[in-house]
């Protein structure tokens, strides 16, 4: 479905409007992250390494987590037809570590509009069962 440029963002995309992104985290996916990345420290993928650590086991990298609040939108935006980029993320937050072999669940839900600026406004989160990870806002930008 494909909506007019003139169209307002908010009847678009209105308030409480949310998207969603769900995945279990595998080393594996760690590992080719680091790979695409040079991220290369062990404590997102070497096992062993990371049973001497505190954590015991590998965490995600934060820029990753950063790309599943951004797959979150774009289940929200994708299916509109207009198209949005990001704008980037504010108020970013790292709560807590995501660990390999969680499942993640990943929200945008709209929050605010600027007809003017033609951007959209997000409540950008990230928990893994009731453990709040990541929180933000992302803005969007339409640019057709």
């Amino acid at each position: 479905m494909t909506q007019a440029s003139d169209t307002p963002l908010s009847t678009i995309f209105p308030l409480g409007a949310e998207g969603r992104y769900r995945r279990r985290i595998a080393v594996a996916e760690l590992k080719s992250f680091t790979d695409l990345t040079g991220d290369d420290d062990p404590i997102h993928w070497d096992e062993a390494f990371c049973r001497t650590t505190p954590y015991g086991r590998p965490i995600a990298q934060a820029i990753l987590l950063l790309g599943y609040l951004s797959a979150a939108s774009v289940r929200l935006t994708a299916v509109s037809g207009v198209p949005v980029v990001s704008l980037g993320y504010d108020r970013i937050r790292f709560i807590t570590a995501v660990f390999a072999g969680e499942e993640i669940d990943a929200r945008f839900t709209v929050t605010g509009h600027d007809e003017a600026k033609r951007r959209v406004f997000g409540a950008a989160e990230l928990r893994v069962g009731d453990r709040l990870a990541v929180a933000a806002q992302h803005i969007l930008q339409r640019v057709g």
